[in-house]
C-alpha cells in the first residue's frame, strides 16, 4: 500500500487497453482476461479462447479464470483469494455477480480495479449488455451510500492515451474542527482520484468522510449531498441539498461554512466560493449567514501552528496520508 502511495506522485493509468470491440463483429475466440501488472498500477488484458459455447458456460468459465493465477510471471490476478463469488445470476441481458463481504474490505484502488475487470470480462459475452455487482446480496454502493447500479462497456472511459479512467494525485488541505467546535484545524490528505471528478467535488466528498485524526471532529453531517460544483472566473459555485442548511452538529455557525470555503480555496485554483441550496441563494444559514454572500477565506477561525501543536503534542500540522479513488 505504501508503494502505491509513493507511485501516486505521478499520473497513472488503469489499463493500457485498446478500443472496445463491437459485439456484432466479435469472433467466438475474441475474448480477453484481465490482470494487474506487478507494480499494481495498471490493468492489462490477455487474449483467451473459451472452451464453452453457450452464455452460461462462458460465464462460468470466465468466472473460474478470474480466480486463477495468470501464466505469465509479469502479471498477477486482480481478484484476491479472500474475495469470493457467492453466486451469479443471468436475467436477460443482465448479469448479477454476488461477492462475499470481503469485497467491501478492499482499499479503494483495488476495488476499482476489480470492478473494472469484472465488468470488462463479462461484458464481452454477446448476450450480456449490463453487469451488476452485489455484496452479500445487496447492491454495491459508492462512498456516499448510493447504489452504483448496472454497468456497461461505457462505465469505464477509455482515454485517447490508452488508459481507462486516468487517475491523478492531489494533496488536499481540509479543515475540520476541534473538540469545542469553534475553530478550524488543518488536515492534509494525500489522495489519487479519477479525472472524471473535479477537484472541488473531491474536496467536499473528503470533508463529508470526516477527519482521519483522532483529535479532530467533523464539520458536516454525512447526510449532506453535493448536487453540483463548478468554477468560473476564480469563483467556485457549490450547490448543496437542503441538509446543508440544517445545523451541523453543535458547532459555531461559521464553522461548517468556512470548513468548506477554506478547504476549497486552499486546495483548488479559486479565490472565492458561492454556496446555494437546491439552486437557491436567498436563504440564511441558522438565521445568521446569508447564502447570497461571496465567501472568501476566513483566517480568524484557523488555529495557529502553536495552537495546533498543543492539540497534536509535538506535531505542527496534522497530516494524514490516505489512498482514495472516487468515482
Amino acid at each position: 500500500m505504501r508503494r502505491r502511495l509513493l507511485m501516486a506522485l505521478f499520473l497513472f493509468f488503469i489499463g493500457t487497453l485498446a478500443g472496445c470491440v463491437s459485439k456484432n463483429d466479435k469472433a467466438e475466440s475474441d475474448y480477453y482476461l484481465y490482470y494487474m501488472d506487478k507494480q499494481e498500477v495498471k490493468v492489462l488484458k490477455q487474449a483467451y479462447t473459451p472452451e464453452a459455447s453457450n452464455t452460461e458456460g462462458i460465464v462460468a468459465e470466465l468466472m473460474e479464470k478470474m480466480s486463477a493465477a495468470p501464466a505469465s510471471l509479469e502479471l498477477q490476478k486482480i481478484k484476491p483469494d479472500e474475495v469470493e463469488v457467492l453466486n451469479w445470476e443471468l436475467q436477460g441481458n443482465q448479469l448479477y455477480i454476488n461477492y462475499n463481504s470481503e469485497y467491501v474490505a478492499l482499499d479503494n484502488v483495488s476495488e476499482v480495479f476489480l470492478r473494472l475487470a469484472t465488468v470488462r470480462t463479462f461484458i464481452q459475452i454477446p448476450d450480456i449488455e449490463y453487469v451488476g455487482i452485489q455484496v452479500e446480496g445487496a447492491p454495491r454502493t459508492d462512498s456516499q451510500g448510493n447504489a452504483i447500479g448496472l454497468m456497461t462497456a461505457d462505465s469505464f472511459i477509455e482515454n485517447t492515451g490508452g488508459g481507462i479512467n486516468t487517475y491523478k494525485y492531489a494533496a488536499l488541505t481540509l479543515y475540520f474542527t476541534d473538540e469545542a467546535g469553534d475553530n478550524l484545524v488543518k488536515e492534509i490528505r494525500n489522495v489519487h482520484y479519477s479525472t472524471n471528478k473535479s477537484q472541488e467535488q473531491l474536496v467536499v466528498e473528503q470533508l463529508l468522510t470526516g477527519p482521519k485524526s483522532d483529535i479532530l471532529y467533523p464539520t458536516l453531517l454525512d447526510t449532506v449531498k453535493l448536487i453540483s460544483a463548478s468554477v468560473k472566473d476564480e469563483t467556485c459555485y457549490l450547490n448543496f441539498d437542503s441538509a446543508f442548511s440544517e445545523p451541523q452538529y453543535n458547532l459555531l455557525e461559521e464553522i461548517p461554512i468556512y470548513s468548506v470555503v477554506n478547504s476549497i480555496i486552499d486546495t483548488c485554483d479559486v479565490s472565492k466560493v458561492m454556496i446555494s441550496i437546491n439552486g437557491e441563494t436567498d436563504l440564511t444559514y441558522i438565521d445568521k449567514i446569508r447564502f447570497d454572500t461571496v465567501f472568501e477565506k476566513n483566517l480568524e477561525l484557523i488555529l495557529t501552528i502553536e495552537e495546533t501543536a498543543s492539540l497534536a503534542a509535538d506535531e505542527t500540522e496534522i497530516i494524514q496520508e490516505v489512498e482514495s479513488v472516487s468515482e
